[in-house]
């Protein structure tokens, strides 16, 4: 047999054993659930109105990635809460003047995934992640917002709405 033939085999049969254990590959949809409201999340830190920016990311990518239809708390069959625990922008490297050469920012999010019927909870999720910039080449915290706040997003949808086993 073939080199490649022989990869693409293995390959294959650890696809099929893995799907056969429990292990998936991708996003799951919850079949109780078809519309989710997403209010503005708590904000627990020192930082203004970045909650304001994650929820937004967190509505964008459940309506890109997600069959949930987001809609107001009274029509919805769930509700996704949420609060950003931690913000920090600590500096990472400085130069000979003491100036912030590289830094990084930090987030964590808490998310409560409830059904509105019942009030009951679905799932819990703690997400954090962080991104480093360079004063030097340019770049700044507000600057690298977009993208850390588009992966915690990513993240908050993977997780909150995972069904427990």
């Amino acid at each position: 047999m073939h080199p490649e033939r022989m990869a693409l085999a293995a390959l294959a049969a650890c696809a099929i054993l893995a799907a056969g254990c429990g292990y998936r590959a991708g996003f799951v949809v919850r079949e109780d659930i078809r519309t989710v409201a997403v209010p503005v999340f708590a904000n627990r830190t020192f930082y203004r109105d970045i909650e304001i920016d994650v929820t937004r990311a967190v509505i964008d990518e459940l309506e890109k990635t997600t069959p949930y239809r987001i809609v107001h708390s009274a029509t919805a069959d769930a509700v996704l809460e949420g609060a950003i625990v931690r913000y920090r922008t600590p500096v990472l490297v400085e130069d000979a003047a003491d100036d912030p050469v590289e830094s990084e920012v930090v987030i964590a999010v808490e998310v409560t995934l409830r059904e509105t019927a019942t009030g009951r909870i679905l799932s819990t999720a703690f997400v954090q992640e962080s991104e480093t910039f360079s004063a030097a080449a340019g770049a700044y915290e507000l600057s690298t917002r977009p993208l850390l706040f588009r992966r915690v997003a990513r993240l908050v949808a993977e997780r909150a709405f995972e069904e427990a086993w």
